[in-house]
């Protein structure tokens, strides 16, 4: 991922209604102050599961209103992380919120208040669409910030996260083969008909299935890395719920953080103990010697 940048929102409050000029090499540039707020999709609300799907901006100073949203061509994105989901639900939400933004933006030069009205477009409720918390950072074009913000958030939290952890199932896949066991871990959906989740290596044992998901901390945004660490904690804790499998019948594989400061590392071990808290082995990608016991011994 290509990091943006991104500061708490309650960080900089004091930053808005400015505008900040900076010398370039050109002379002079104006900054303007934004306020930002990520789109996510939860449909369903008691597993608190979501997928990026849009990013809206808003410039105090000038009353400026951006969106973007999830383009039609790329839905299928989104229904194969939700399996069991309809995919008109997505479809019809989007053509919804659309709408609704249009109309929103249309209404942004009219008022002069218009920031009170952003905010409670933004603020939490129940439904299907939530935004994130607000975030804040100065940029010379509304626009092309937008647009940035959605290749990090949307686009590439999907071909990241698909490239690390294709990279992760290729590397136990080959640690299976030489152990000879690639034939007893499938690819499998565990669950029940209100609720599955996929998992790229399952040996259904007759009892309680093992299950070694690969997992990669590999992300340029913390709050991105504990979403995703969280997300996953939350699946697997529903599978024990529903008494599917079992904490200690599960492996995570990961790849941690490159570097070991910072709050980047600092999320990933925060989150790292929340799910070892829940009795979920985590081996680094890494440690094939134990993968491979952890894989002939469930």
């Amino acid at each position: 991922m290509t990091c943006i940048g991104y500061t708490p929102f309650k960080r900089y409050s004091y930053i808005f209604g400015m505008i900040t000029k900076v010398i370039s090499g050109k002379g002079y540039k104006m900054k303007y102050a934004c306020k930002y707020n990520i789109i996510r999709f939860q449909p369903y609300a008691e597993t608190q599961e979501f997928a990026n799907i849009g990013v809206v901006l808003f410039v105090p100073k000038t009353g400026k209103f951006i969106f973007k949203l999830l383009p039609q061509n790329t839905y299928g994105r989104v229904t194969s992380f939700f399996s069991k989901l309809d995919k008109t639900i997505l479809q019809n939400t989007l053509s919804i919120l659309k709408d609704e933004l249009t109309r929103i933006q249309k209404m942004a030069n009219d008022y002069h208040n218009f920031e009170q009205i952003y905010d409670e477009l933004v603020r939490s409720r129940e439904g299907v669409i939530q935004y994130s918390d607000h975030f804040a950072r100065l940029a010379e074009d509304p626009q092309s910030t937008t647009d940035a913000l959605f290749e990090h958030y949307v686009h590439h939290a999907f071909t990241n996260e698909t490239g690390h952890e294709e990279k992760m199932r290729a590397s136990i896949t080959q640690l299976l083969r030489t152990h000879k066991l690639v034939g007893r871990y499938k690819k499998a959906s565990l669950g029940s008909d209100y609720y599955e989740v996929n998992l790229p290596f399952v040996h259904d044992n007759g009892d309680r299935p093992a299950v070694i998901k690969p997992i990669h901390f590999k992300h340029a945004d913390s709050t991105k890395l504990f979403d995703h660490g969280l997300q996953w904690l939350t699946k697997m804790d529903q599978l024990f719920r529903m008494k599917v499998t079992t904490p200690d019948n599960v492996l995570f594989t990961f790849q941690a953080p490159a570097h070991k400061k910072g709050k980047i590392y600092d999320a990933y071990e925060k989150v790292s103990e929340q799910i070892k808290e829940s009795g979920i082995t985590m081996l680094d990608i890494e440690d094939k010697a134990n993968i491979a016991e952890f894989a002939q011994h469930h």
